[in-house]
């Protein structure tokens, strides 16, 4: 009985022991699994924000390459298409990539520990470029050269003359390079479309991506050039315009000429843009023809609108659309896109003049050519080159600047500031100005130097005084600044005119005045019925009067001219600098640079 009470007792205290020993592992593993729950919490948001953390130092490395890359593109430093950049232990590669008519793309991607982050952005120029090869540029009306006058290069360099029109000299009438002339344009005021209704967006999306307007050709004539109605969103590029034919009521396939339409010619309200064709295409009369507008796209935001006429006012004329202009596919849209058409016709001549290099022209009379020359007649001239008789008329050139881009300048102007009154009359005039509007005449006064430090805009006329300066401030650099006058130019007294400094950089002097071309005496005129009237020597400036006259009087000395028409009086010299040959413009030297976009990419 003893010993089983004994055994019983034993029972309960081993019974006792293993509960205490259960309870002891049960408490010391729950307290290991919260321990290591939380733990592996502290190891997670350690791990999130380590991640974090190194997200942070990748990111800021993307962003540091991409204004690396900004900032090299912007002060013209060199750069290769790829390169790394390592900031603290993060490495990121940016690809830099031109895509065309001042666009580039800059995609950065930088990592550390596998983890890695995309940056891409997009960013354009506003400077605009302009081309300015030759020493004189002239439109229609052509260039008289009194005796002894001379169109030559700096220090004994050739130098050539560009004309829409004759070249008549006389007497010592000397160029010391080459002279084209082109044939004669005249616009077709019939066959065209010149209403603006609607936006007509072009490739932007599929299938809407080329674009073309066609027309019943007037003439039996080679089509010199076409002008279009365009505006541009942000900066797109380059595009081709084709001209084609019919064929089954839709653009043919096969290319008679085609041009480039020029980005930087184009603003971002709607202007007439010429395109010019390098090799004319003739046309048969009464034949249906097609203007092409080959786009590259689609571009979300980088695109251009042509103007529709959506009533379709042009009779002889509709729009279609294709994904790809030579696929065969094409697609209506209502409307007439806006466009004007120039025929090549009419009579262009080099007379009394001598010329050392060579010359082209329907004619040639009584001129003395040092090189080749090409004509259809000649009469009273020496060739001490090869002659090639029979040769066709040269094609038109466009000129270097476009109504588009003297809009935009008017309105950067405008947006600086605006004086209603003329300078130095008014208060707010100073002898450093710009972006400026001065809505009235600008005089800089005796002995006074202005310098530009923007874009410089006169309504009215601008009139320098005896020795004064007129010069773009030094921090343009190498970009060249702009004075531009609606009303006359007139430097008729001892006025010195110059760039920041830097051997790029010039002053464009540029004057919108219409008609004074030398025939009857408008009110708006300059001396010489000119819109730009120059009576000493000016070097360092380009004088720009498309829609008029630039009269050079006796024994004045200029850098380069482009105009309407041009006349040098006897003993006048152009010397061509070529530095003028590619200049870029801006609106002010902080300027000219644009953020087009910018995201995080995958």
């Amino acid at each position: 009985m003893r010993k089983e009470k004994q055994n019983a007792q034993r029972m309960v205290r081993n019974t006792k022991g293993a509960a205490l020993i259960f309870f002891v592992l049960f408490v010391t593993f729950t307290s290991i699994v919260v321990i290591l729950g939380i733990t592996g919490t502290l190891i997670r948001e350690f791990k999130s924000a380590e991640n974090m953390l190194v997200s942070s130092e990748v990111y800021y490395a993307a962003e540091s390459g991409s204004e690396d890359a900004y900032y090299r593109l912007k002060e013209e430093l060199s750069y290769s298409g790829t390169q790394t950049l390592i900031l603290g232990e993060a490495t990121a590669t940016t690809t830099i990539t031109n895509i065309g008519a001042g666009n580039w793309e800059i995609v950065v991607q930088a990592d550390k520990e596998l983890l890695i982050r995309k940056i891409q952005t997009d960013i354009s120029t506003t400077v605009t470029n302009a081309d300015f090869p030759y020493g004189a540029q002239v439109g229609e009306g052509g260039i008289v050269m009194d005796n002894v006058s001379e169109i030559k290069g700096d220090s004994g360099a050739g130098c050539d003359v560009f004309s829409n029109g004759s070249v008549i000299g006389s007497l010592g009438a000397t160029v010391t390079g080459n002279i084209t002339i082109s044939t004669g344009i005249s616009e077709d005021a019939a066959e065209r479309s010149v209403v603006c209704v609607a936006d007509q967006i072009l490739a932007q999306a599929n299938p809407e991506i080329d674009f073309a307007q066609s027309f019943v050709a007037s003439n039996t004539l080679q089509l010199a050039k076409i002008s279009l109605y365009l505006k541009k969103n942000e900066n797109p590029g380059d595009e081709t315009i084709r001209i084609v034919a019919d064929i089954a009521g839709s653009p043919n396939t096969v290319t008679l000429a085609q041009g480039t339409l020029s980005s930087s010619l184009v603003g971002t309200t709607y202007a007439w843009i010429d395109v010019v064709f390098p090799t004319p295409a003739t046309l048969t009369a009464g034949n249906t023809y097609w203007i092409v507008f080959d786009d590259a796209g689609p571009h979300a935001s980088r695109h251009y609108t042509w103007c529709n006429d959506t009533a379709a006012g042009y009779a002889n004329g509709e729009i279609q659309y294709s994904e790809d202009w030579d696929d065969g596919s094409w697609a209506g849209v209502v409307g007439d896109l806006a466009f004007r058409l120039f025929w090549g016709e009419g009579f262009s001549e080099v007379k009394e003049v001598d010329v050392s290099g060579i010359v082209k022209a329907n004619t040639i009379t009584n001129s003395t050519i040092g090189g080749d020359a090409y004509y259809q007649t000649i009469s009273g001239s020496t060739v001490g080159g090869t002659s090639y008789p029979g040769s066709a008329d040269p094609p038109v050139v466009p000129m270097p600047l476009s109504d588009a881009n003297i809009t935009s300048w008017r309105t950067a102007a405008e947006a600086g500031s605006v004086i209603s009154g003329n300078c130095p009359d008014d208060p707010a005039c100073s002898l450093n100005m710009g972006p400026v509007k001065i809505d009235g005449n600008l005089t800089v006064s005796i002995n006074d130097t202005f310098t530009i430090t923007g874009i410089v805009y006169v309504t009215g006329d601008f009139y320098p005084e005896n020795n004064t300066a007129i010069v773009c401030d030094v921090s343009f650099g190498d970009q060249s600044c702009i004075l531009l006058v609606d009303g006359n130019i007139d430097v008729s007294n001892n006025a010195a005119f110059s760039g920041s400094g830097d051997p790029d950089s010039f002053l464009l002097a540029l004057s919108t005045v219409e008609d004074c071309n030398g025939g009857t005496q408008e009110t708006w005129c300059g001396p010489e019925n000119s819109a730009i009237y120059v009576a000493n020597n000016a070097t360092g400036v380009i004088f720009y009067a498309t829609n008029s006259k630039i009269h050079l009087n006796n024994g004045v000395n200029v850098t380069t001219v482009v105009g309407h028409k041009l006349h040098l009086a006897n003993g006048a010299i152009i010397t061509y600098d070529t530095d003028v040959s590619d200049l870029n413009f801006s609106s002010g030297p902080d300027g000219g640079w644009v953020v087009n976009d910018w995201e995080e990419v995958e």
